[in-house]
């Protein structure tokens, strides 16, 4: 079942889902859930420092240019 996104755009949307629902990443260590996960997406499961040192740093620039562009034209 691969979803036909680049490993990368996975990665980036699985670290955005975990952030969201408040999830700890440690939870990608579980074999059993990296298993489910891998079987149900067809996609290899990223470690949780993987996800913590390339994808949260996206993740918080997409959030901060976000905000940014929300009062981009108020007075703060």
């Amino acid at each position: 079942m691969n979803t036909e996104k680049p490993k990368g755009e996975f990665n980036h949307e699985l670290a955005k889902a975990f952030l969201a629902a408040d999830i700890p990443l440690w939870k990608l260590e579980n074999e059993c859930f990296k298993t489910f996960l891998k079987t149900w997406t067809g996609q290899n499961i990223p470690s949780d420092s993987l996800i913590r040192k390339v994808h949260f740093k996206k993740c918080y620039a997409e959030v901060l240019d976000s905000i940014q562009n929300e009062i981009r034209y108020r007075k703060v």
